[in-house]
This record gives structure tokens, C-alpha cells and sequence, in this order.
């Protein structure tokens, strides 16, 4: 529950679908009720939950408390429902360890379906990395020697294929239990029908995880050309591209992305404000950005990325190679990527290098490049619109957000609330707020004018 108090309960509480602890209406000694019937759900309980209620339904029509008895009556559907999907065509309430392996050269996935009284209570399942040499019925008996090791087993298991040493196996298992386990196959009937079900979600999921390492395996190749294209001595693992973006000038601010083994890594992000620079100076912009980031490096010990990329052809490329030697790097791989026809530039070459449309390192290279210019431009925006709302109103004593809003929702603009009267200003914000706001007024600057439309409608350049 949040530490501070809520002011008031959120849309859920008024619907009916919470009981608003947050906002004190419900106690801790409820609450830790209504938890403990979650419990009761979730472990497979749902009897004795079902008496509970049925018991406080009772209880609530003998006192007359009708609502309370008919939201108990909904429970008790709902819970009913609940069941009734759960539900396994077993014509009995058996409990059931149903386990499948699917392997796949040398990755494997094991599921587990676990039915407790004829109801699915819970799935499970791992991706194995299994030596070619080892049979099925070997990963099958790891994985089931595995999965007890921290909980009792059920006393019937159907495996898609009879484990390894398996008399020794159900052995080992019945001393968990303290009773016999079985441990076999299902060939027919509403067994072999779920033992069908454990099969297929598991070669499911072994097709997706097979995909998955397809996809890496990808931005992996892309790394690696990137490096034989660009005669790198290291494969580029880390990769940091910088953008400027500015509207006509004013307002430049920076990006920095990262890109680790071919993919984002959007937590190292980073926005930079370019404080150095007046006017439109890409060049200057790039220079100084990217001493800041260099000189940071340095000072704290980092390590310095595998390869920088510029958004720019020459010019930025030659700054950003300046100003990292300057702060002791000198010899940092950076290439400039030109936008006109995708024109790469590395320092020390006069004629830019052309890789392929098709390849996998120039394509990554672009998506980086975008990256870059799509965080710069946001961030520009977001600078943009502070400074839009920005007034002389802010900074005043007293008036925070909330008033400020509250002043200009009243009186339409800022230049309103400065040509309003004192009294008229104290019959929405009090006398003492509103003598601040008056005497401050008299010193606001021009910059109450409107904002030129071309501006706002101006769109910024990186």
C-alpha cells in the first residue's frame, strides 16, 4: 500500500471491484482475510472456500444484510465458474504430475501439468541444454529428480517417455510422498488425451525458443559484419549514437543511444543540453558533446564503447574525433553516417565507404541512427513545451501549480491574470497571494507576449 496518504479511492473502488484499503476503508485484519481466500484459491482449496462463504452468506441474510449476502452469492458463482475451467476430463479427482519432453538437437523443453482433485492447479516448464549423447529417458529422469527436490511429488506420473533407472526413480519418490508413486505412460483414453495436451504446449514452447535464438543469432551476424566491414579488431558489442537537435537554433539538446550486441539498451539512454553553442553549429554541438560524454568516461573509470556513431557526414565526424582525443582517446573507433545515401565515413579516409542496402550491419547501423534522432527530437519537444507553459506566474510565492491553473483557467491567459484587479485576484486566491501576484506583475517582462505562430508550428531540425 502506498506510504502517503490517497486523497480519495480510485474508479475501481466505486464499481465495486475493490475494497479501497489504500484509502483506509477497508482494515488490515480484512484485507489479510481477503488474502488468505486468494490462498485458498490458488493452493487448490476451493471447498473449503466455498463453505466459508456459503457460511457468511447464511450468516448475512439472518441479520438482513442482503447486499453483503448477494456479493457472497456472486462469489460463490464466480468461484464456481472458476472451477468449471479448471476442470479436466478425468471422470475422477485424481492427483496427477503430467510431464512431456520435446528436444530439439541439443535444447529440449519439459512441461509439467499439474492436476490436483481432477483440477489443473498449476503449469510448469524449463528449457533444457542437453548433450546429443544423452538419451531421452536420461534428460527425463534429471528432470524429475529436479523438480522434486523442494516439493512432495503427486502419487501418479505420466511421462511422454519412461524415464531412466526408473524402478530406483519411484522409489526415490515414494520416500518423499511417504506413500507409492507411480511413474508411467498413457496409451489410451482421457490419460493419453492429456499427455497429448503436456506434448503439444511443450513443443510450443521449444518452437519459440528456437525462434528466439534464430533472432539473436541474427543481431549477432550483424555485429560480426559490422566488425569485418568496418575492419574492427573487436567485435562492436558496444555501440553509442549521438544526434543534436535544435528549432532554428535555439534550444539544442543532444542524444546519446546504446546499442549492446545489437540491441537497445534503453537504460543507458541519455539527454544532454547543449550549453556552450548559440545558433545553428551542429559541428560545435557534436564537439561538445561529445567531450562531455568523453570526459566522464575518463574521469570515472568507464569503458569507452567498441564504436561511436555520428549522425553526419564530415564535418560532425571530424569534431567528435577532436574532441575525444582531446580528453585522452584518440584512438576511439567512430564512424559518421551520412543521411543522403547512407554514405559511411571513418576518420583518416577521403572517400566514404558504400556497404550494401541489403546488409545486416548497415541496417543496424540506420536503426541506431534513428534511434538517436527519434530521442533527440523527443527531448527537444519536451524542452519546447516547458518552455511554451512557462510564465511570469511561476516562482511566485505561493503559487504553485495547482493555483497557477486555477488563475489561468479563470482569467483565460497569463496577460489577464496580469492586467487583474487585486480584489478580484483575493476572491480566488486570497489577499496576501494576491498582492504577491500584483506587485509581481508590475515587474513581469515581455515575454507575456503570444509566442509567433510560425514558431509553434515549426517542427525541429537534428
Amino acid at each position: 500500500l502506498p506510504k502517503q496518504k490517497i486523497d480519495r479511492a480510485c474508479l475501481d473502488h466505486h464499481i465495486g471491484r475493490c475494497d479501497a484499503p489504500c484509502v483506509g476503508l477497508q482494515t488490515q485484519e480484512d484485507y489479510r482475510a481477503m488474502i488468505g481466500q486468494m490462498e485458498m484459491v490458488l493452493e487448490g482449496k476451493e471447498d473449503q472456500f466455498r463453505k466459508e462463504l456459503e457460511a457468511d452468506m447464511q450468516a448475512c441474510a439472518k441479520r438482513l444484510d442482503f447486499e453483503a449476502a448477494a456479493r457472497r452469492r456472486d462469489q460463490l458463482q464466480a468461484l464456481a465458474k472458476l472451477k468449471e475451467r479448471q476442470r479436466i476430463d478425468l471422470a475422477e479427482a485424481v492427483d496427477i504430475d503430467v510431464v512431456a519432453l520435446v528436444r530439439d538437437g541439443r535444447w529440449g523443453v519439459v512441461t509439467w501439468m499439474e492436476i490436483r482433485a481432477g483440477c489443473v492447479q498449476g503449469r510448469h516448464h524449463e528449457t533444457l541444454s542437453c548433450p546429443l549423447s544423452e538419451e531421452d529417458s536420461e534428460v527425463m529422469a534429471g528432470a524429475v529428480v529436479g523438480r522434486y527436490l523442494d516439493r512432495k511429488p503427486p502419487p501418479e506420473l505420466l511421462v511422454s517417455c519412461l524415464p531412466d533407472g526408473q524402478e530406483l526413480l519411484e522409489e526415490y519418490l515414494s520416500g518423499l510422498l511417504g506413500r507409492k508413486v507411480e511413474c508411467h505412460l498413457a496409451r489410451q483414453g482421457r490419460r493419453f488425451r492429456l499427455a497429448q495436451l503436456a506434448h503439444a504446449n511443450a513443443k510450443m514452447l521449444l518452437t519459440e525458443h528456437l525462434a528466439h535464438l534464430e533472432a539473436r543469432e541474427r543481431v549477432t551476424n550483424s555485429v560480426k559484419e559490422l566488425q569485418e566491414a568496418l575492419g574492427l579488431p573487436v567485435p562492436p558489442r558496444r555501440i553509442e549514437g549521438f544526434d543534436i537537435s535544435h528549432l532554428s537554433g535555439t534550444g539544442t539538446v543532444a542524444s546519446m543511444v546504446v546499442a549492446i550486441d545489437g540491441k537497445p539498451a534503453k537504460g543507458e539512454y541519455r539527454r544532454f543540453h547543449v550549453k556552450t553553442v548559440e545558433g545553428i553549429d551542429d559541428f560545435a554541438s557534436m564537439r561538445e558533446i561529445l567531450g562531455r560524454r568523453f570526459r566522464r568516461i575518463r574521469e570515472e573509470g568507464l569503458e569507452p564503447p567498441d564504436l561511436v556513431l555520428i549522425d553526419g557526414g564530415k564535418g560532425q565526424l571530424g569534431m567528435a574525433v577532436e574532441a575525444m582525443a582531446e580528453e585522452g582517446f584518440p584512438d576511439q573507433k567512430v564512424l559518421g553516417l551520412a543521411k543522403r545515401i547512407e554514405e559511411v565515413f571513418l576518420p583518416g579516409e577521403s572517400e566514404p565507404r558504400i556497404l550494401p542496402r541489403t546488409s545486416a550491419s548497415l541496417q543496424l547501423l540506420q536503426r541506431l541512427r534513428d534511434e538517436a534522432h527519434r530521442f533527440a527530437i523527443t527531448f527537444q519537444r519536451e524542452q519546447r513545451t516547458s518552455t511554451i507553459t512557462a510564465s511570469w506566474l511561476d516562482g511566485i510565492k505561493g503559487v504553485g501549480p495547482q493555483k497557477k491553473q486555477l488563475l489561468l483557467q479563470h482569467f483565460g491567459s497569463a496577460l489577464k491574470v496580469k492586467e487583474a484587479k487585486e480584489a478580484d485576484l483575493a476572491q480566488l486566491v486570497g489577499p496576501q497571494i494576491a498582492a504577491t501576484i500584483v506587485a509581481r506583475a508590475a515587474l513581469a517582462s515581455s515575454y507575456l507576449d503570444p509566442i509567433p505562430a510560425v514558431l509553434m508550428a515549426a517542427e525541429p531540425s537534428a
